[in-house]
């Protein structure tokens, strides 16, 4: 047999590992892992009586994993040089159907505020990707390529120290190249307190040199509205020191659109019925390209590149017929053009280019580190649209009374810089303390030019074109500190954060700007009554903001929805803010209760008449508004039996709202949803899924969404030994069509919109993949010999 021998030999830890029934277990493989990121360093065989032994060169917390073909893989942390003689391991025989609950909880280690999931030797990694794994966790729900956490929208994923920009790579990635999760319920203080939504890291295994994997999945899609089509390649290698990542996406397909909308304008005494049927094709391409080079186990540098391309061509046709309309005092008129034809279309262009670096420095083996990062953005939009409006006395007309022509040409170049500095440093694991600078900066340029068609020639139209600047920036600093004694853990931090809302525009030759200086304080509290069944109390408090406000709700620039109606930005929108609390219970990894409340101020949208012409109405985001929000999240997962698992969920929420100004007005509503996922494997390689779920009815200030039900189905089987693995899904089998009401708060405007088709639609989705890997063993130096390794190490 073959034993490591170490240029430095400092410590060595014995243990013998055993079966079941306490026979020794001879030829098991013993790997050293490094704890924070699972880097192999190293490694022995266990002897014919189940004996090893293991050599390291410095103390330290490492993981150590037990590998046997007829036996289950096993893990276990050990402290050096505390532990010089293990406890006994013992290994199960191995079997395809395992109790996944019990494996899960075992792997799942809670801390004030979040909690972590082991993925090494986790049977849920097995046929799934990442994101479908993600839907199995406590807490957590996808949706429409969307994540949240407990009701409330994610604002960061990370993989491993990288940024993700495009959640689809999630579906690309499969599972079982996943160390761990970590879901973290809010940002905390060491984010901006714009993005408050919660944190999932996700760590990829990390490869022995000349070791890579990846795989290649194309998917195809298609519906009575239109189809689409995609590729993903996600590849990962280890070259010598250099850790190369690599991410290849595209989609094109076209889509069909159908609305239907009535609209009354009271104070004008008419009525609007128009049917807008579109066509859009569309096309992107993402290449994204990482770089992690490890100088040595202290240092290491990370660059990254990215680069997305998207277009797409869309084509509305909208026909739209008026009638007089008696409200009030107001008499019924008719407008002079009883029958409009309004076209418009199109090409979009969308194209960015990314750069990022990353800097850490290891202090320890605890996972001590000083890091830096630096993103950035650059954004190149155009979007050229045409607007063609031909007025009709009546329908059957031939000829139009009156033509308008428009085209608007809209550039916008955008640049965003983001950049952080963050010290941890571990005391012991359950010990830290954290500090950190961040400094954030967006910039966009917009420019929209409108020409409107008169005597044969284009004319700048000074009224409809708009050109602005916003220039927003943010700056923070924090501190936490995070402490465990036995069962009960808990994190306080600290952040203070300025920032900087600046626009400019035609009508002034500066910047105008607004500063803002608050500060987040942040406290979670965490009690595990049982660790290893998964049970545990978690209590947040904090202070929140809302998001600065982005480029499209401050630019003046009118975005129309119809020849009718626009939506127009503020200059003057304020951030929000307000104050939280979180309290969620977990009993044993399956069922999650969780209370949130929110005392908070913000916008709202709110309905307009155009100023000058009052048969037009615009939207626009209007400070003032405040209120509370409740709501409740019960979470349900569980194996019922060794090839069925449940997921359901069940949230509930009530709120009132009040908006300050010229228009007081006041609302509150309740609703909720409900969904139940059914998944059976009736053989390890194949799952079947039934998916149906109820949300009820939405209301805001001035809108009302009907309620919304849907039932979905899908089958996954793998072949030649997982690497082949082919799904069906079918989405939407049964549903409701979307219906939307809008009521301006005076009630002198009134809307409804339909949806008869659209994303709501049966759609068919059928993809298939193919996971390539080679695995290399981290070259070890060693002697053989047929002797007992005891006597060797004497």
């Amino acid at each position: 047999m073959y034993v490591p021998c170490f240029s430095q030999e400092r410590f060595v830890v014995r243990g013998r590992i055993l079966d079941a029934e306490s026979a020794p277990v001879p030829y098991c493989s013993v790997s050293i892992l490094e704890s924070r990121d699972s880097t192999v360093l190293g490694g022995a065989v266990s002897d014919t009586e189940g004996r090893y032994s293991l050599h390291f060169e410095q103390a330290g917390r490492y993981l150590l994993c037990y590998d046997h073909l007829a036996y289950e893989s096993c893990y276990r942390t050990v402290e050096v040089p505390e532990a010089q003689t293990l406890p006994d391991v013992i290994l199960r025989p191995a079997s395809r159907h395992i109790d996944e609950v019990v494996v899960v909880a075992r792997n799942t280690e809670y801390r004030a505020g979040r909690y972590e999931v082991n993925m090494l030797g986790n049977p849920i990694v097995r046929n799934r990707s990442v994101m479908q794994v993600l839907d199995l966790l406590p807490g957590l729900r996808v949706s429409d390529n969307t994540l949240s956490i407990k009701g409330t929208p994610v604002s960061v994923v990370y993989i491993d120290d990288r940024l993700v920009t495009d959640l689809g790579e999630l579906s690309a990635l499969r599972a079982e190249d996943v160390k761990s999760v970590e879901v973290q319920n809010k940002t905390g203080a060491a984010y901006s307190a714009t993005t408050s939504g919660g944190i999932v890291r996700i760590r990829l295994k990390k490869l022995a040199a000349g070791s890579f994997y990846g795989n290649v999945s194309p998917s195809a899609s298609v519906s009575r509205d239109g189809y689409s089509t995609g590729l993903a390649l996600p590849f990962s290698a280890q070259c010598g020191r250099l850790g190369i990542y690599n991410y290849v996406s595209g989609s094109y397909g076209e889509n069909e659109t159908l609305d239907r909308t009535y609209s009354e304008f009271r104070n004008s005494g008419y009525s609007l019925n128009s049917e807008d049927r579109g066509r859009i094709t569309f096309r992107n391409i993402r290449e994204l390209l990482s770089l992690v080079y490890k100088i040595n186990d202290r240092h290491s540098i990370g660059l990254g590149g990215q680069i997305f391309m998207g277009a797409s061509d869309p084509s509305n046709t909208v026909h739209t017929t008026s009638a007089g309309l008696a409200w009030g005092d107001v008499q019924s008129q008719m407008p002079e053009a009883g029958y409009t034809l309004y076209r418009y279309g199109g090409t979009l262009y969308n194209r960015q280019y990314q750069g990022s670096l990353n800097y850490i420095f290891r202090f320890d083996t605890l996972g001590s580190r000083l890091s830096f990062k630096a993103d950035y953005l650059h954004q190149n939009v155009d979007r050229n649209y045409d607007y063609d409006t031909r007025d009709f006395s009546r329908p059957e007309d031939a000829e139009p009374f009156s033509t308008e022509l428009r085209r608007e040409r809209y550039k916008l170049l955008g640049h965003l810089f983001a950049s952080r500095l963050d010290l941890n440093k571990n005391f012991s694991e359950e010990r830290s303390f954290s500090a950190g600078l961040s400094y954030d900066l967006r910039y966009a340029d917009n420019n929209a030019p409108v020409h409107r068609f008169e005597e044969e020639e284009w004319i700048p139209d000074p009224k409809m074109s708009t050109w602005f600047i916003d220039r927003t920036q943010s700056t923070g600093a924090y501190t936490q500190w995070a402490d465990a004694y036995g069962k009960f853990s808990y994190q306080a931090g600290l952040r203070l954060q300025w920032d900087r809302i600046a626009y400019r525009n035609a009508e002034n030759t500066g910047y105008e700007h607004r500063d803002y200086w608050r500060l987040f304080p942040e406290l979670s509290l965490a009690y595990t009554f049982n660790p290893e069944k998964g049970t545990n109390i978690n209590l947040d408090l904090y202070r929140s903001s809302g998001r600065l406000p982005d480029n499209n709700a401050l630019s003046p620039r009118r975005v129309w929805q119809s020849q009718y109606s626009y939506t127009v930005g503020n200059e003057n929108l304020e951030p929000g803010w307000g104050y939280d609390i979180d309290l969620s219970y977990t009993l044993r990894n399956k069922l999650t209760i969780s209370y949130g409340g929110t005392w908070s101020r913000g916008s709202e949208t709110m309905t307009f008449y155009d100023p000058d012409d009052p048969n037009i109405v615009y939207t626009t985001k209007v400070n003032g508004e405040h209120g509370s929000a409740h709501n409740i999240w019960i979470d349900y997962t569980t194996l019922v039996t060794k090839w069925f698992r449940v997921k359901s969920f069940i949230h509930g929420y009530w709120y009132r709202r009040e908006v300050d100004g010229d228009w007081q007005a006041s609302y509150s509503a309740g609703g909720g949803m409900f969904s139940l996922s059914l998944m059976f494997q009736p053989h390890p390689s194949m799952i079947i899924y039934l998916d149906g779920g109820v949300e009820l009815p939405q209301k805001r200030l001035e809108t009302w969404q009907n309620s919304y039900w849907a039932l979905a189905a899908g089958i996954t089987k793998s072949f030649c030994k997982d690497k082949l693995y082919i799904s069906l899904d079918v989405n939407n089998i049964l549903s409701t069509k979307l219906k939307k009401e809008t009521v301006r708060w005076d009630n002198s405007y009134y809307s409804v919109l339909r949806q008869p088709r659209g994303h709501r639609s049966l759609r068919l989705v059928f993809s298939i993949g193919y996971r390539f890997n080679r695995n290399a063993k981290k070259s070890v130096s060693t002697v053989q010999t047929l002797r007992d390794p005891e006597e060797i190490l004497k």
